[in-house]
């Protein structure tokens, strides 16, 4: 709970951004993906993990200064605060709602947990259209929704990171990259 609590104060901070998305040209594509380790990212996609049983807990959303993301992610998932505990139902948070969450039983290997996250109509469904992964340090590492790919990057020490950039990669069918936009926080 402390990381979630220093989370939301530095998203309360983070009213400079630039409240547009900036589309990353090609030329520049290659040395981002070095940095951010594209690969691995992308193959995590592909991960076969076990899961833990379903459960439903509260969420937080992000506030009007925070940038919307794809699948309306919520700011509650920016670290991993779920994945100890016996799989209680969180209390009810005002700001944000209920959503339905399964935790990978073991660690991927980018380090930490991962997670299918869903929302009350997706559950009726059994679908579970956001699967993120998190860092060894339980801060989100990236998440896939659809056919979009959302890569956080953090700076800081310990448990007190700030978030500095959020990339978007969109796909086509053939998983090729339609576009690569960024968004830089200062």
């Amino acid at each position: 709970m402390k990381v979630l609590v220093i989370i939301c104060c530095l998203l309360c901070s983070f009213s400079i951004f630039s409240h547009e998305w900036q589309e990353v040209e090609t030329s520049k594509l290659p040395l981002i993906f070095k940095q951010i380790s594209w690969e691995k990212i992308l193959a995590s996609k592909n991960y076969k993990l076990e899961w833990r049983g379903e459960k439903m807990v509260s969420y937080s959303g992000c506030g009007e200064d925070f940038p919307e993301l794809p699948g309306g992610f919520p700011c509650s998932f920016l670290s991993d605060e779920f994945s100890e505990g016996n799989g209680e139902v969180y209390p009810f948070d005002a700001s944000g709602g209920k959503i339905a969450l399964k935790i990978s039983k073991e660690n991927t290997k980018i380090g930490g947990k991962a997670f299918l996250i869903s929302d009350e109509e997706e559950k009726d469904r059994e679908e579970f259209l956001i699967r993120a992964f998190y860092r060894k340090d339980r801060f989100l590492s990236h998440y896939f929704y659809k056919n979009k790919l959302v890569i956080f990057r953090w700076e800081g020490k310990g448990q007190e990171k700030a978030l500095t950039l959020i990339y978007i990669a969109s796909f086509d069918s053939r998983g090729n990259i339609t576009s690569f936009k960024r968004l830089k926080f200062s």
